[in-house]
């Protein structure tokens, strides 16, 4: 089958929006600083084995390679206005048996962020450019999302992506404001026949008025439009207007009650024809109670939304608490369709201070809408334990499993991924750290045969500050 080139025509719009922004910003922060730039730098470099790097069911044989992971951060502050930049690179070096050759970079990263804040105005930018290879997909990385929301790929490939933002307040201490804000985003897809990996297109603006009705109380009146452009075997596009308005209202003893009611209208068509149109328009809202408590918080929320499969709607119950060293976060609740099907939601997360070392646990269930309008359930639980075993060692435990299923009669199958790893930490110097580490991954999409991997990395690293 004839490999895929999709045009670059999104992705060249957003990376031109986002260098056209940064120069602005770099010019508006010319202004003395008050402490000064924060330059860092961080350097990992890792010689690994990996028994299955595609993670097939029958693996070609073991991957030697020497990955370097580099990262540079900026921070520049002044009284008026703040500017972030973060620079990351993957580059990995050695032999594939099956692919050749493992050499070139494997991920990039160029982040900004930009903010300037005069009288009762604040402007505000935010930019993003990524690059991944395919081969070594990661479903763990929270900044990749594929179209179709699996976890499991095709191993071939690359994904490219520019997401830039701006947004504009003005009152930001009068009684009335005004909330002005356009993003857009833009994902391509090369050297792939998964026909689920195909560019698209997005772009969102909204309008909002923000006012003050009392000192208690502040409503919220937004309209937003987005148009999605998908370049699947059905091309479809998709337009999302909607009106809202939200209010805020803080009763005695820190209560705090939040409202919003609006309407909104989905069109969705596929150019190449092959699917019918969907049209979904109606009243949206949400109503939400929560009050803290000496040592945390709780609250319940009520919500109800339309998306291209329907109504959906969503109640929750959450449990803050605090303790000195410790923090829970309870969120239970439920979410049903048009048809009333009920599906569990949660997001539960822990954290332990210990006195040699700490823990961290999260778990959550979320039922969301695939840009191929599939209501899928994900469910996505992580442990990590770090044990500090003298002032100069430590040992880290991870667990890591996400699975996605189909809720509907769609075409995407269940799939779910699974990593544990064991790394061994020793500080060499004040800057330098040596590591070795081993991960075991599994990946089961149910239709065949489950794969497996096991990957061993011997590594020094370091992170120092350049300036000031």
């Amino acid at each position: 089958m004839a490999r895929r080139r999709s045009s670059p025509r999104g992705l060249a719009a957003g990376l031109c929006a986002a260098g056209s922004l940064l120069g602005g910003a770099g010019a508006l922060a010319q202004e003395p600083a008050e402490s000064g730039p924060r330059l860092t730098f961080d350097l990992d470099t890792r010689l690994v084995a990996n028994d299955n790097l595609d993670l097939v069911a029958d693996p070609p044989g073991t991957a030697t390679y020497l990955e370097t992971r580099l990262g540079l951060g900026l921070v520049s502050e002044t009284r008026l206005s703040r500017l972030e930049l973060d620079l990351g690179a993957v580059t990995r070096t050695g032999d594939a048996p099956g692919d050749g050759d493992l050499n070139g970079l494997g991920e990039a990263d160029l982040r900004v962020a930009y903010s300037r804040e005069v009288a009762t105005s604040r402007l505000s930018f935010d930019g993003r450019v990524a690059y991944r290879d395919l081969d070594v997909f990661d479903p763990f990385d929270d900044t990749v999302e594929l179209p179709d929301g699996s976890v499991v790929t095709e191993k071939a490939g690359q994904r490219r992506s520019a997401v830039a933002g701006i947004t504009l307040e003005t009152g930001l201490t009068a009684p009335l404001g005004l909330v002005l804000d356009l993003r857009r985003e833009a994902t391509e897809f090369t050297d792939t026949t998964d026909p689920d990996l195909y560019d698209t297109r997005e772009t969102r603006a909204s309008v909002g008025l923000r006012m003050t009705l009392t000192p208690a109380t502040e409503g919220v009146l937004e309209v937003s439009r987005s148009l999605y452009r998908a370049e699947d075997t059905l091309r479809r596009e998709r337009e999302r207007r909607a009106a809202r308005f939200d209010i805020t209202h803080e009763l005695s003893g820190g209560t705090v009650l939040e409202a919003s009611l609006g309407v909104t209208d989905i069109d969705e068509i596929a150019r190449a024809g092959g699917a019918p149109r969907i049209e979904e328009n109606g009243f949206t809202g949400s109503l939400g109670l929560s009050r803290p408590l000496p040592l945390g918080s709780i609250g319940i929320s009520a919500a109800t939304a339309l998306e291209t499969t329907g109504r959906r709607n969503t109640l929750n119950l959450e449990r803050v608490i605090v303790r000195p060293n410790a923090e829970l976060r309870l969120g239970l609740g439920v979410s049903s369709d048009e048809d009333g099907e009920i599906e569990p939601v949660a997001d539960i997360a822990y954290a332990l201070d210990l006195p040699t070392g700490a823990l961290e646990a999260s778990l959550s269930q979320s039922v969301t809408t695939s840009d191929e309008d599939e209501d899928l359930s994900r469910l996505r639980a992580s442990l990590n334990y770090v044990h500090d075993i003298n002032a100069l060692s430590r040992l880290s435990l991870g667990a890591d499993y996400v699975s996605v299923s189909d809720l509907g009669a769609g075409s995407a199958g269940d799939e779910e991924r699974a990593t544990l790893s064991v790394t061994y930490s020793r500080d060499i110097t004040r800057d330098w750290s040596l590591d070795l580490g081993y991960s075991h991954d599994r990946e089961d999409t149910g239709t065949t045969r489950a794969a497996s991997g096991n990957r061993v990395f011997l590594g020094l690293s370091r992170s120092f500050t350049i300036l000031p």
